[in-house]
């Protein structure tokens, strides 16, 4: 709803720095599945889901903190999230 009040050149800005983003992690990804770290799978599914992880949690948890001021678990949970991530992807030998 947000995105949808916004001038079309700040829209045109977000969706460009959103897909030079995305590409750069899924470099990374792809690095990771060439050197055999990470399972086999498209690096920008991967980059995708692993932005929308990110996100989902930092709007979750600044959700959280809205209701409840003194709940600020963000660096926690995310460190949990990229590790379980992280854990997923990894390729077993």
């Amino acid at each position: 709803e947000t995105l949808k009040n916004l001038s079309d050149d700040l829209l045109e800005e977000i969706k460009d720095l959103s897909q030079k983003s995305i590409g750069a992690i899924a470099k990374i990804f792809e690095t990771g599945i060439k050197e055999g770290l990470y399972v086999d799978h498209h690096p920008v599914a991967l980059a995708d889901i692993f932005w929308s992880m990110f996100s989902g949690v930092v709007l979750w948890e600044a959700s959280k903190k809205i209701i409840s001021a003194d709940k600020d678990y963000l660096k926690s949970t995310l460190a949990a999230a990229f590790e379980l991530f992280e854990r997923g992807i990894r390729k077993i030998s």
